[in-house]
Order: C-alpha cells, then structure tokens, then sequence
C-alpha cells in the first residue's frame, strides 16, 4: 500500500513540475568568505592562529611566509631567503617552517612575531630531512630522518630539549599537535597513534592496521583522520580519547580528505558535488552541512575557532580564502523565490520553501524542481527530512506527508 502511495506522489509531482516554467540556476550564495592576501602570486599551505593567518607566496620567485594579520588587514613578508620556505605553521607569536636553504634537504625555522627574531631549530646534519612542522605553545612537532627513516620529535622550546616520540624504526609521519596532544601515522603499520606529552609513555593506538589512515588532526583529546573503508573512496572518521568511541562522520560515497578539528566542529574536503568543497560536521547537533560551493575546489585546510581558512583554485591562481563558521546554520533564499525559506513547526526543518509560513504543495513543487540547488547551496541538515545527510527524493515524499 504504501509503495502504491509513494508512486502515486512521484507521478503527480512530476506532472506538475512539467507545467512549470524552467528556472535558471543561480551563482552560489551563503557563508561569506574574504580573500587573504594581496598578491595573484600562487599561495598555499594556509594556517590560521587567532587573528593571524600564514602561508606560502611565490610572488619574489620562490616560496616565501607571508603573515595576514585579520584585526588591522595588514600584510607582512615573514622570510626574505632567495631558497624556498614551505609548509608554515602557527601558533599565538610563533610560526614555524620547512627551509631550504642549505639545500635540498629542509630543516625547521622559527620566526617570533614578538622578538622579530628567525632561528633554525633542528640540526640532524646535511644528509637528512626534517619536515611537516606544527606548533602549538611551546611545543614543535616535525619528522625527521636523522635516524635512516622518519621519527616524530618534539622540541620544547621552554628548555630547549629535543626528543623522539617513538622509539622503533619504522617509518613515522603526518605529525598534528593541539595542547598536550601528538598525532601521527606509522607508515609501516599503517597505525594512527595519540601521545600525551604531559604523561609520557607508550602512545595509544587508535586504528588496529587493517586500514590506510591519512592526515590526522587532533583537539582537545578527540582525533579525525581519513580513511579508506569505502572502496577507492576515503571516509573522515573521530575518534574521542575520553569515551574511547570511533565513529565515522561521512558514511557515503564520495572521497572525503584532509579533516581538521576545533571544539565541536569538524571541516573536511568532500568530492560528492563534483568538486572538492569545505563540509562541516557539528559534534554537538550531529548535523552535516555544506560550508562552500561553486565550480572551483578548496583544500589544504585550517581551522581556529569559528575562522577556517583554506585554498582555492578559482582563477589562474590558487589563493588563500577565509570563511567564517556560524554557530548555527541558516537558511538561504531558495533559487526563484522572494522571500526567505521558514519553520512553520519550529522542529529545526525549513519545510516552508517560498517563504509564506506554511508549508503548502508549493513547497513540494518548489522542492522537486530546485532539489540539486538545494542540495549544492543550503545547509544541508536545514531540508534533509529523512536525516541520511543528503538531498533526494525520499525528502520530497516526507515534505509532502505533512500537507
């Protein structure tokens, strides 16, 4: 009975639409996002601290640090050395990088915004590599392949002791730090493990090896990564060191990459609209959302706060964009309409599509014929009735049942 139903709907729906007028797509409208920089020069590898924003410029011809500072919208050259500098990380007054300036092989620099003094701070001799820095505090976490394979080390600034946080050798890279916190992948094992910098010891392994783990980020404990449990296709997963609970945030079909984590929010890079584009994932609310769109691909992401910054391709050049996180998501108006989509029942679901605060066969109309638009330009977790993170017919026949 209830199939005959729901056939009934579909082929009712589709006479109707096929009355209407075609509607034309609009540009991409929702969360704001500022251009950082004031250069057309290539730039990558954005990390955001506070109010501060680096990254890396090839304007001068080779890869330079460059500082946006978000309060006075100035910009400041961080390195002037003719070699490249890459990979910057920051954190309050220090930023941290790969150098190439004694060749080939990188070693860290350290800049301090407070004592504008630039010091090397790892030496493992020419024939080695030190790379993927990240700092957080006092505290500096890189690879190094001092040792004829790659070992994670910390270097506390405060007594300016350096050691290794494993002790085999095996291949350790990908190295994160929040607070007291460490993370980084085995690349033998295929393992993510999670230090505490403060208790030392034996770190925790939070993947048993069965999977290909990538890009880890960490905060305040909870762990995300991606990881390959879906065929050719990564998944963003969160693993929460209080609860001892793994989940899987992305549970579809697209490639998801490249997390990172602040608080409740987690930001990812997610192919399921044909281009890559920024979702979040609300740890509190459990609600998915789009947090960018439109025919260019963003990636290489960071997070602090309520600010993500990351890079988009738009244009000749990638550059770097910033865009803040609302607390809580809201509605755009729909393609075609006049007024704002509403909430009629006050259940967190705009059922109400033309804006006119009821949900009448209008909506339904309107919700078949801007699906895609919806899907590519609200908020997700707004209009998915059937809460399974996406936009599809089954949401117009739920639409419809509440007439």
């Amino acid at each position: 009975m209830m199939k005959r139903r729901e056939g009934a709907i579909r082929i009712a729906i589709l006479w109707l639409v096929m009355l209407c007028a075609m509607v034309v797509i609009s540009p991409m409208a929702g969360a704001v996002e500022v251009r950082i920089g004031t250069s057309d020069s290539d730039q990558g590898h954005p990390s955001i601290s506070g109010d501060r924003i680096v990254w890396q410029d090839d304007r001068n011809g080779n890869w330079d640090i460059y500082l946006w500072n978000i309060t006075t919208q100035t910009e400041t050259r961080i390195t002037t050395d003719s070699s490249d500098q890459k990979n910057p990380s920051i954190s309050g007054n220090l930023i941290v990088w790969e150098d190439y300036r004694h060749g080939v092989n990188p070693e860290i620099y350290l800049y301090d915004l407070t004592t504008h003094i630039e010091r090397q701070i790892s030496w493992s001799g020419d024939e080695n590599y030190q790379m993927e820095p990240a700092v957080d505090g006092t505290n500096i976490v890189y690879e190094d392949s001092m040792n004829g394979f790659y070992n994670i080390y910390l270097y506390d600034l405060l007594t300016q002791h350096r050691h290794s946080l494993n002790e085999d050798s095996k291949t350790q890279w990908h190295p994160a730090i929040s607070g007291d916190d460490v993370v980084w992948i085995d690349y033998t094992t295929s393992i993510l493990y999670l230090y505490s910098i403060s208790a030392g010891g034996q770190p925790i392994a939070v993947t048993d090896g069965y999977t290909a783990p990538k890009a880890p980020a960490v905060d305040a404990g909870r762990v995300v990564w991606a990881d390959y449990v879906n065929g050719n296709d990564a998944g963003i997963f969160l693993y929460d060191r209080a609860t001892g609970i793994k989940k899987w945030l992305t549970p579809n079909p697209s490639n998801q990459d490249n997390p990172v984590i602040s608080g409740n929010t987690v930001i990812w890079v997610d192919d399921q609209a044909g281009t890559s584009n920024l979702y979040r994932y609300d740890l509190t609310t459990h609600q998915t959302t789009r947090l960018t769109s439109g025919p260019s691909n963003q990636y290489s992401v960071s997070i602090d706060g309520d600010r993500v910054v990351y890079v988009d391709d738009r244009g000749m050049n990638p550059h770097i964009y910033m865009t803040p996180i609302e607390s809580t998501p809201q509605p755009v108006m729909v393609n075609g309409q006049t007024k704002l989509p509403t909430d009629p029942n006050h259940d967190g679901l705009y059922e109400d599509l033309n804006g006119n605060n009821a949900i009448d066969f209008n909506d339904v109309v309107i919700f078949f014929n801007q699906m895609d638009w919806i899907s590519e330009h609200e908020p997700i977790s707004l209009f998915d009735f059937n809460h399974d993170n996406q936009i599809d017919f089954n949401d117009i026949v739920l639409l419809f049942n509440q007439l």
